[in-house]
């Protein structure tokens, strides 16, 4: 491609999950968007692998968890292929001895799980009740855009409304969530619960995707991040084909709006002019400059390297 003569709107450096929505909102707003990605192929965590001939498996995350209904439909993904082989997917915490638990969605599975643990049933109940009244506090805030710190006025008016949210909520939720942030799952688990199996599950619901342990401060908070996610989303769904199927997807609403995605490009820095990014210096040495750069990729390796 002749670099000297593209002209872009905005630069998405990435091709993950994350950085395909956000060049796939700017192309169907109409702008010239351009995805840099270092690798051979788009998705990041979200691919499907062959592991022997005739056999895929998404390689990294396995399920689409809280991917937000608006934004599924706002980019019309269905129309470029996005199908789900299920939706609501159950989870199920395995027993040496096959006496699995499945944690109730429905009435009917709820008087199996009473049935198979009576002293934690309405223990769990509570808990369940709970968690999702500290994540509706919090679910909001996943789609806002967070204020500037440097205006203190725009800070202001963002606690105002979380505040107002949380009175409309009843003030002992917010109390409660105060305490929630700082607590390990594990206690908090270790004091509602006497079933290790449905310790377990509800564990590694609050550590998935993290390398911290059930013991670990501030897990119990993620819990309630993951459960607000829910709340937005649709459950966890499994997409036909893979978790690679979503990345098609993106890949294909970007193309499908003029958007340019670029394989096998490996940005070696940011331009960065009077403290604003300008654009890219790809490791060939082009540059490559947009009013508008945004950065898919981990803050540490954006920031330091």
């Amino acid at each position: 491609m002749n670099w000297e003569s593209a002209a872009f709107d905005a630069i998405v450096v990435g091709g993950g999950h994350n950085g395909l929505v956000a060049a796939a909102r700017l192309a169907g707003e109409g702008k010239r968007v351009l995805v840099a990605e270092a690798g051979s192929h788009t998705g990041g965590a979200a691919v499907t692998s062959e592991i022997t001939p005739g056999y895929s498996v998404p390689a990294v995350a396995h399920l689409l968890e809280g991917f937000p209904r608006r934004i599924e439909r706002k980019l019309k993904l269905a129309r470029h292929g996005l199908r789900y082989a299920a939706r609501n997917v159950a989870t199920v915490a395995l027993d040496r001895d096959g006496k699995h638990l499945l944690l109730p969605r429905t009435r009917k599975e709820f008087a199996a799980f009473r049935e198979a643990l009576p002293k934690d049933a309405e223990a769990y109940r509570e808990y369940v009740a709970h968690r999702r009244a500290l994540a509706g506090l919090v679910a909001p805030l996943l789609g806002e855009r967070p204020p500037e710190l440097a205006d203190p006025d725009a800070f202001r008016r963002f606690l105002r409304r979380s505040v107002w949210r949380a009175m409309l909520k009843g003030g002992s939720t917010m109390q409660s969530l105060l305490r929630v942030l700082p607590e390990a799952i594990g206690d908090r688990l270790d004091v509602e619960f006497e079933s290790p199996l449905l310790k377990g599950a509800l564990a590694f619901d609050a550590t998935l995707g993290g390398a911290e342990g059930p013991y670990a401060p501030g897990t119990s908070f993620r819990a309630i991040l993951r459960e607000a996610t829910r709340l937005q989303g649709q459950g966890a769904c499994l997409p036909a084909g893979g978790m690679g199927a979503l990345a098609d997807a993106l890949a294909a609403a970007i193309v499908a709006s003029g958007g340019e995605i670029r394989l096998d490009t490996e940005v070696s820095r940011f331009l960065v002019e009077e403290g604003k990014a300008t654009g890219i210096v790809l490791s060939s040495g082009v540059e490559i400059r947009a009013p508008l750069v945004l950065s898919a990729i981990s803050p540490s390796v954006t920031m330091l390297e």
